[in-house]
């Protein structure tokens, strides 16, 4: 069986239900998780995997290219922009995200370093795979 993240999820689920269940855990059983609190950490899961899967894109590089910053940084921001839109009860965490990567994406836009960075970059081949 392939597993998926919802049943990953619910095997860990069904794993803290019989280890707080057992007697010598009845103290910290009071911290057992409720549905709600579940899907909550659900919501933070899919709100996180997008960076996560940005930034390992970035860092699995050998060498890192400065002209790839910004075509990732709007991808992410993109994806997260989508993410909300499907899932609106999760727009205002994800609003707070998407200000600082704005903050950020400005700074570069008017940092010379990146502006000449993009500049190279769409005259060497090493960064095709960004466009």
């Amino acid at each position: 069986m392939i597993q998926t993240h919802c049943t990953a999820n619910y095997d860990v689920v069904q794993a803290l239900d019989v280890f707080l269940a057992h007697p010598k855990n009845k103290d910290i059983a009071k911290w057992a998780l409720d549905d709600n609190e579940w899907k909550a950490l659900q919501d933070f899961e899919a709100m996180l995997q997008v960076p996560h899967k940005y930034q390992q894109a970035m860092s699995k590089e050998t060498t890192p290219v400065l002209a790839g910053a910004i075509p990732t940084l709007e991808r992410l921001m993109t994806e997260w922009e989508n993410l909300a839109a499907r899932q609106p009860h999760l727009a205002p965490f994800i609003d707070h995200g998407l200000e600082k990567l704005r903050g950020t994406y400005n700074t570069m836009d008017n940092t010379r370093a990146y502006v000449i960075a993009m500049g190279a970059c769409i005259f060497h081949a090493s960064c095709m795979w960004y466009a």
